[in-house]
């Protein structure tokens, strides 16, 4: 694994894909990064470092249809700007 520094952005280069952390980029651009690559990486407010991935982009929510049984979800992120970023819709 290498890592790739650009400004304000850690970005671990892996065999296949790029882990982006979301915490040192604004929510702006933590979304651009996930409509392009469909994952991130953030670091919980406990220090863990979790994979985010899946749903559909925020940008996007508007088209999300979830069934009778279950409600349109945010997934949050933390960002530089934001404690609470949602990158993706989900139904839950």
């Amino acid at each position: 694994m290498s890592l790739a520094i650009i400004p304000d952005t850690l970005i671990f280069v892996g065999s296949s894909n790029a882990q982006v952390l979301t915490n040192n980029m604004s929510c702006a651009q933590t979304k651009r990064i996930f409509e392009q690559t469909g994952r991130l990486t953030t670091r919980s407010r406990g220090g863990k470092i979790l994979p985010i991935y899946g749903g559909v982009p925020s940008r996007l929510s508007n088209q999300l249809r979830c069934g009778p049984d279950s409600i349109k979800a945010p997934k949050f992120v933390i960002t530089k700007d934001k404690r609470n970023c949602a990158v993706s819709y989900h139904c839950h």
